[in-house]
């Protein structure tokens, strides 16, 4: 008898533990870090026109999210929320500015997931300037390619005048994570 009710109270005690927190709502946080800049070097431009280049980078998802307190079960959502590129000349002469290219496009792909353009600016204004703040799209959910061990980055775009040196390209990406917890 003494067992029954033992029996009885754990069902009783697993049944209250169960509607107790299936009826609380969970709440959706929003979390921004700073990645890593990526730096690309791109070799002198002998004449205008596109160029493309790619990067494959790793991204260690489970330490940047530790390190912003956000349980990485939780993820809802991984998106860029600001990037923002700078121009280097790599010889330690002039500053380079924007006004060598007409538009660039920022683009992120993993071995097994197409390319999204996540950031862009066209035209490029012609403000003698070396930073650059791109139309970043936060719609794109990029959780999936966040959690592949790589991200393949590719810059494409049109300068409009030959460069005689190399060119430090240094993208700073802001991301946005969305997790749901109780």
């Amino acid at each position: 008898m003494r067992t029954i009710k033992t029996y009885h109270a754990l069902i009783l005690a697993s049944a209250l533990t169960i509607l107790l927190f299936s009826c609380r709502d969970l709440r959706t946080i929003n979390r921004d870090f700073d990645a890593k800049p990526i730096s690309f070097d791109l070799p002198a431009i002998p004449v205008s026109g596109p160029f493309d280049f790619t990067q494959r980078s790793p991204i260690n998802l489970k330490s940047q999210i530790e390190a912003i307190k956000i349980p990485l079960v939780t993820l809802k959502g991984f998106a860029a929320k600001e990037v923002v590129v700078e121009l280097q000349d790599t010889t330690g002469g002039q500053p380079v500015t924007f006004d060598v290219l007409d538009n660039v496009y920022i683009y992120v792909s993993t071995d097994s997931l197409p390319e999204a353009l996540i950031a862009f600016k066209d035209p490029v204004p012609q403000a003698n300037s070396t930073t650059l703040t791109m139309d970043t799209n936060t719609d794109i959910n990029l959780l999936p390619y966040a959690k592949s061990d790589h991200i393949i980055y590719r810059v494409r775009g049109q300068s409009n005048k030959a460069t005689t040196k190399p060119i430090r390209m240094s993208i700073k990406i802001k991301w946005r994570v969305t997790a749901e917890i109780l």
